[in-house]
């Protein structure tokens, strides 16, 4: 995952209010369905751009 999109997921996380865990910690780890869903707001973000 690039940085940005990653920056944009986090940010997403935030947001949403479902990022329990700081952002320093490691070994957290994207879900199967994290990933998924940063993916699609990754390109919903591309799109908007456009």
């Amino acid at each position: 995952m690039s940085r940005l999109s990653y920056d944009a997921f986090i940010k997403s996380k935030e947001t949403s209010g479902s990022l329990t865990r700081p952002l320093s910690n490691s070994s957290t780890a994207l879900s199967p369905k994290d990933a998924l869903l940063a993916l699609v707001s990754t390109r919903r973000l591309i799109k908007a751009e456009q």
